[in-house]
Parts: structure tokens; C-alpha cells; sequence
């Protein structure tokens, strides 16, 4: 099995025949995920504020309804755009052997066929 190169040569790649997306997936979810919940919670804690302070203006009751729902909703689409990237990069890494191998089978081989393999008979 290949070594694979380090991280900042990965990075660097301009053939692109090292990915990274599964490496820093998770990072970058994490990120999503804490600047998701921090800025529902100060959207509850915000309305909640104007509420006790009497500075209401009628929008807090909905924003405090409204931010935690419209987080979990941009959480989702944030897990699918993440779960969609990561399968591509599964599905490259998974066929770039049979890619591989068809190319060695299509080149000609040292004895003048096409490469392909040659019948045997059995005895």
C-alpha cells in the first residue's frame, strides 16, 4: 500500500490525485457547527434580553421561535453539503484502481496483442 504524502503536499497537489476533504472535514464541520449554535443562542438570548429590558418591539417572541429552528435547518443543509462532498471524493478514491487497471488492459502489450488476457485451455 502507498504511503500517502504529507498534508501540506496534499495541499499543494495541483494534479489533485491526493484529497484532503475527509482530512478536514471534520474541522470545518465542527466550526459550522459552533458558529450555528452560538449565533441561535444569541438570537434567543438577544430577544430574550430586549424582552426583560421592556424595549420590546413584537419581532423577539418570533426570533426566539424562529433562531434555533433556522439553525437546525442551515445544520442540516450544512451535514448534507459535507456528506455530498465526502461521497465524491469516496467514489473517486474507490474507482481510481478498476480506472487504472482498464487503462493497463487497453495498452498494448510486449508480445503485439491489445493486452488482453489470453484463453487457456485446460487439460
Amino acid at each position: 500500500m502507498k504511503q500517502e504524502p504529507r498534508f501540506i503536499k496534499q495541499l499543494f497537489d495541483t494534479n489533485f490525485e491526493h484529497f484532503i476533504t475527509r482530512k478536514v472535514a471534520k474541522v470545518f464541520y465542527t466550526i459550522w457547527i459552533v458558529l450555528i449554535v452560538g449565533f441561535s443562542a444569541l438570537s434567543v438570548i438577544g430577544s430574550l434580553i430586549l424582552i426583560g429590558s421592556g424595549q420590546a418591539q413584537g419581532f423577539e417572541t418570533l426570533a426566539i421561535l424562529l433562531g434555533p429552528l433556522v439553525g437546525f435547518l442551515l445544520l442540516i443543509l450544512v451535514r448534507l453539503a459535507f456528506e455530498t462532498s465526502i461521497a465524491l471524493v469516496l467514489i473517486a478514491e474507490n474507482t481510481r484502481p478498476a480506472a487504472e487497471e482498464q487503462k493497463n488492459l487497453s495498452q498494448p502489450s510486449t508480445d503485439g496483442g491489445i493486452g488482453q488476457a489470453t484463453p487457456q485451455t485446460g487439460a
